[in-house]
């Protein structure tokens, strides 16, 4: 991985964005280190271009950088000898798109209800952000996504509502699949990190590591807490050690 004159685009929704979940005063708010953002200001010899809101599908995404970042029409690309700049998109999307719309869901619990991003749509428009990054000479990299706490997104949304969270559950069937369907989203990205070769900072294990992720996870069971994102802090880091140790400020 080239990384002399880099610039990074971080993309994706508010983990990208380094959100987390103020219990207190029951908003969210930005990390102290703002997460992937903070790493690449504080420890990356690079530029950085934040593309990263809270909410955005993988769609939203993809439109923004299309906007922002991707040309009208690819120019002839340049030989290596010819620029040592390299551009690298680093991408994380994917919790939004496998949510649900819980308040329909408990208005109608017996409805066929579909998520916010079918599984064929993500996994799809994942592949053609890939493909154009590289059509623009900027290297995609994937960052796959830190697990839910079930239990406690089910008690968030639900609002300590006993008849929503009945009727949610009659649609859903047991709390513990959210965390399965969350998780098939998970899959999907890394299927497309494998069939592109896309390296991908995996942030999942660093989670899935621990003794109990969940101590990681902010109140509302989506969001990496304070702690949470010092392990997305840490996996990149490893990543960037083992693929692109020359990006690191002191090659720490």
């Amino acid at each position: 991985m080239e990384t002399k004159g880099s610039s990074i685009i971080l993309a994706g929704d508010s983990i990208a964005k380094g959100i987390v979940f103020d219990a207190p005063r029951k908003r969210y708010v930005r990390a102290n280190k703002e997460g992937f953002a903070g790493f690449i200001k504080n420890t990356m010899n690079a530029t950085l271009e934040q593309v990263s809101r809270l909410g955005w599908l993988v769609t939203d995404v993809k439109a923004a950088i299309e906007t922002r970042i991707f040309r009208k029409e690819p120019k002839q690309k340049l030989d290596k000898s010819e620029t040592e700049e390299k551009s690298i998109l680093v991408l994380e999307v994917g919790g939004n798109d496998s949510d649900f719309n819980w308040d329909e869901i408990a208005k109608d619990p017996y409805a066929e209800h579909l998520p916010k991003t079918t599984l064929p749509v993500y996994t799809d428009t994942l592949k053609q952000i890939v493909s154009a990054a590289r059509e623009n000479d900027i290297e995609p990299v994937l960052v796959n996504l830190p697990p839910v706490d079930a239990d406690r997104y089910f008690a968030f949304f639900t609002e300590g509502d006993e008849e929503k969270a009945k009727n949610v559950l009659k649609w859903l069937g047991q709390v513990g699949r959210i965390y399965w369907w969350h998780e098939r989203y998970n899959a999907a990205l890394e299927y497309v990190a494998e069939i592109t070769s896309t390296a991908m900072i995996n942030v999942r294990h660093a989670f899935l590591n621990t003794p109990d992720y969940r101590e990681y996870i902010c109140e509302d069971g989506i969001h990496p807490n304070e702690e949470g994102q010092k392990l997305i802090f840490d996996a990149a880091m490893d990543f960037a050690k083992r693929r692109a140790p020359g990006l690191l400020l002191g090659n720490a």
